[in-house]
């Protein structure tokens, strides 16, 4: 066996995207004791002189018993997006490697003949070579792949794959995986939209797409046993009584308010009468689809659309009982004040009486909802304070409410008898936070997409770190799922298929958390509500639910490892291998369903040579 040499020198100019990794011929070694090694090729697109090519760099990870840290090292230097990729990276291998993340350390080394290293899209490389690591298994070393790794397992978008293509050929690979969507690739070196199929074809290498983690995995022979599509996912009785309680109290509040906002509708102006049938208007909208939920028995579903139906109904009350001289923006203030000083000092009692050392992880799920609910009101609250509205105070009265039914969801559900120390929800917060960081910027200065919630949440998550574990973990959690719908969304054609394809990693999550023994209340809730939204053909608000379902799961099972339950493993089979490489490879025959097959991603050509090239190399 032998490793392939680097080929060319890089030149001075840009480098663009590495994110192409190939199995060096050194399959697996140890370092030190305990310590699994694996070695990738990533493959840069270089420039010089107008003219494209791909430039090897060299990807090292180790991985071995820790605490969960994560070390990344490039010769001579690294960027910080490249070491957010990293974490995330780790964090996913984790989670399908089925152990727990905090009990390893991982060693990231990039080896280039450049100044500065860069860029989040090598996640998907680096995503492979720890799972491997993780499982000690071999890589099958004619395969290279290209893309993003979002904590929500997907392979995210990347250019510059024509150039990919000519660099796989020159190190021998055989087969190259690129993200679902992009066989159909703009070249950097001519501008023109390149079939990357028949390109390879022309060069001896097969381009195949994949969507998932799981996807690439097989690809490589990674024998990783795949959580089960659990297509009948249902909320235990006790936590369908708290939701349904939570449905009915607003179908309740909501009458009560209607009746409240038509007497009213005499004592005002008719402008005033004309904005308060509109508010009702859109209340008798989310009411009525709470109504079909409820008789569904989609409770989460139910309760959220009449928690909308209660907000608007209540914001016309306010609205008629100002106009009428009943009452003064102040009382409302007074209200919405006192709402959240009630959501404030229950959930500070529960954390402290409870849970201030950490929490068991089926607790965790809950209480993180509470907490990001209970600091965003508080945190709105002050900004009302300075300019009060109506629209605003009343939607800050309820936002405190619902923390507030929050906190009955802990008695509801089974604890799992494993208890995550507040250490690892920090942790796993600005991890989280760290990663929709660094790729928000990238989204932004390539899309015309404005990304404010999620650097909001960011930076709540940030400043709650040593606060507030449970909020800022809530908070981290919302942002990157934020992103990783945001990317679904920029750079596909087929909202639709996007969502096909995160509800299959969902249902996978189901069964995840329940091989963890943890109760997944949290996740089944965002699920049934993504079927909702996408029954009603709101493709993009399913994404973003089904997303916070799948982002949810990896952040709190990663902390907890698999028991012991039955294998179900995908079996690789003998093919073809490029003889200078290896004498035996593997390619994947799978066991277990697959997700469907979807168009997602159709790139923006112009956005996707820079963004794709997300992976930088700099010669300074």
């Amino acid at each position: 066996m032998r490793a392939v040499s680097l080929s060319r020198a890089v030149p001075a100019g840009l480098i663009v995207l590495i994110t192409i990794s190939m199995a060096s011929a050194l399959v697996a070694t140890s370092q030190g004791t305990g310590f699994v090694e694996r070695r990738l090729y990533i493959l840069a697109v270089g420039e010089a002189g107008g003219k494209y090519f791909g430039v090897p760099s060299e990807l090292v990870v180790r991985v071995g018993p820790g605490t969960g840290k994560v070390f990344v090292s490039a010769e001579p230097l690294s960027e910080l997006d490249m070491q957010a990729s990293a974490r995330i990276a780790a964090l996913v291998a984790a989670f399908v490697a089925g152990v727990n993340y905090f009990d390893y350390d991982y060693y990231v080394e990039i080896v280039s003949n450049s100044t500065i290293v860069g860029g989040p899209s090598a996640g998907a490389a680096m995503c492979v070579a720890l799972t491997a690591a993780l499982l000690d298994e071999p890589l099958n070393t004619s395969v290279v792949v290209t893309g993003m790794i979002m904590p929500d397992g997907l392979i995210g978008p990347v250019g510059g794959i024509p150039e990919k293509v000519h660099a796989a050929a020159e190190v021998g690979a055989k087969l190259m995986i690129v993200p679902l969507g992009q066989t159909r690739a703009q070249s950097l070196a001519t501008g023109q939209v390149v079939d990357v199929v028949q390109e390879g074809q022309s060069l001896g290498v097969k381009v195949v797409e994949a969507s998932t983690i799981y996807d690439v995995l097989r690809y490589f022979g990674v024998k990783v046993r795949e959580p089960p599509i659990n297509i009948s996912v249902e909320l235990p009785e006790s936590v369908k009584s708290v939701m349904r309680s939570w449905a009915e109290d607003s179908m309740k509040q909501y009458s009560d308010l209607v009746k409240e906002a038509e007497a009213l509708m005499n004592q005002v102006s008719d402008a005033y009468k004309a904005q308060m049938l509109d508010l009702l208007r859109q209340a008798a909208d989310y009411a009525a689809h709470g109504n079909q939920s409820l008789d569904e028995g989609d409770y989460y579903s139910a309760a959220s659309d009449y928690f909308a139906a209660t907000i608007y109904a209540d914001e016309a009350v306010w609205v008629g009982k100002i106009v009428a001289g009943q009452a003064t923006i102040n009382d409302l203030l007074s209200e919405a004040k006192s709402a959240v000083d009630e959501a404030v000092s229950k959930y500070e009692s529960l954390v402290k009486d409870r849970f201030a050392s950490g929490a068991d992880a089926s607790y965790v799920t809950v209480l993180a909802e509470v907490g990001r609910r209970v600091v965003e009101a508080n945190a709105s609250l002050a900004q009302a304070e300075e300019n009060p509205s109506v629209p605003d105070l009343v939607y800050i009265k309820w936002r405190a409410r619902s923390a507030i039914d929050w906190m009955d969801m802990l008695d509801a559900i089974n604890a799992s008898g494993k208890f995550i120390p507040v250490a690892a929800l920090k942790t796993t917060a600005f991890l989280m936070a760290y990663f929709a960081e660094s790729v928000a910027s990238y989204v932004e200065s390539l899309t015309e997409q404005s990304l404010t919630s999620v650097w909001t949440y960011v930076d709540e998550a940030k400043t709650l770190a040593d606060k507030d574990p449970y909020a800022s973990l809530g908070a981290a959690l919302l942002a990157s799922a934020r992103l990783s719908a945001a990317v679904n969304q920029a750079f596909s054609i087929d909202p639709k298929g996007v969502a096909d394809a995160l509800k299959v990693m969902a249902l996978r999550a189901v069964s995840a958390s329940e091989e963890r023994g943890i109760e997944p209340a949290v996740t089944v809730a965002y699920i049934q509500r993504g079927d909702g939204m996408f029954e009603a053909g709101r493709y993009g608000d399913a994404i973003a639910f089904y997303d916070l379902a799948v982002i949810n799961t990896v952040a709190y099972t990663s902390m907890i490892p698999v028991g012991s339950t039955s294998s179900q493993t995908t079996t690789p089979t003998s093919t073809e291998t490029p003889a200078a490489i290896m004498t035996t490879t593997t390619s994947p025959t799978p066991t277990v369903s697959r997700p469907p097959i979807v168009t997602v991603v159709a790139i923006i050509a112009a956005a996707l040579a820079g963004f794709g090239a997300g992976y930088v190399v700099r010669k300074v």
